[in-house]
């Protein structure tokens, strides 16, 4: 059960107890509507265990309710049974976007195993552009919080260290025992600052050749 993940929870568990009354997860637990306050961007092979350790621990150092804070997660939140109602041609027609124009925030929880391989995701990668680069937004824009697991963790306390002997200041950190860290972006940082910070996290976290290194290292080299 220590390596439980999403990939085997949907089709042993999901879709099966949603199936018949063709709803998402959520609702078998909630007789009303649930909006979320944080959406969560996450790769689906992370074991299970370390996702809610990592959403407890970004709970705590928010200090937030958890009897009255939503986490809007897609394997949960969506019919899982019935994906391509909730998809579409325009990514900004699909029930990730709607919730995340809903949400305060979002969170980017980074796995052990690859580590960090939300970098590696078209879908996460889209989640965390809407979240630094959508302008059509009509709240403030979306905060964006970083929590990480174990040996994810330990490079981005590092890197988080770094920026802090720096001019640029986007983030606090704070660490727990269970191996998890959290980096809300409490200080409101400029887009420009939270742009670079999640650039230079996916440039240390993916090996050098990786293809999304590759391209963005390109898309630099060659921009004006």
């Amino acid at each position: 059960m220590a390596t439980l993940n999403l990939y085997q929870l949907s089709p042993w568990c999901i879709k099966p107890a949603t199936n018949w009354r063709n709803c998402a997860m959520v609702e078998l637990f909630s007789g009303s509507p649930r909006p979320p306050n944080w959406f969560c961007t996450h790769w689906w092979g992370e074991p299970l265990q370390d996702c809610v350790a990592c959403i407890r621990r970004h709970c705590d150092v928010r200090q937030l309710c958890n009897q009255s804070t939503y986490y809007w997660i897609c394997a949960y939140a969506n019919r899982q049974h019935a994906l391509s109602q909730e998809l579409s041609d325009d990514p900004k027609e699909t029930s990730f976007y709607r919730a995340m124009c809903q949400a305060e925030g979002l969170l980017l929880i980074l796995d052990n195993v690859g580590p960090a391989m939300p970098f590696t995701r078209v879908w996460c990668a889209y989640e965390l552009s809407m979240a630094l680069i959508d302008t059509t937004r009509e709240k403030p824009p979306l905060l964006l919080d970083t929590v990480a697991h174990t040996q994810a963790g330990a490079l981005l306390q590092q890197q988080c260290r770094l920026l802090q002997r720096t001019t640029i200041h986007p983030t606090t950190m704070c660490c727990c025992s269970t191996g998890s860290w959290a980096v809300p972006a409490c200080h409101q940082p400029t887009l420009h600052t939270r742009t670079a910070f999640t650039f230079w996290l996916m440039l240390y976290l993916l090996p050098p050749r990786h293809t999304c290194v590759q391209i963005l290292l390109s898309n630099i080299i060659s921009s004006p």
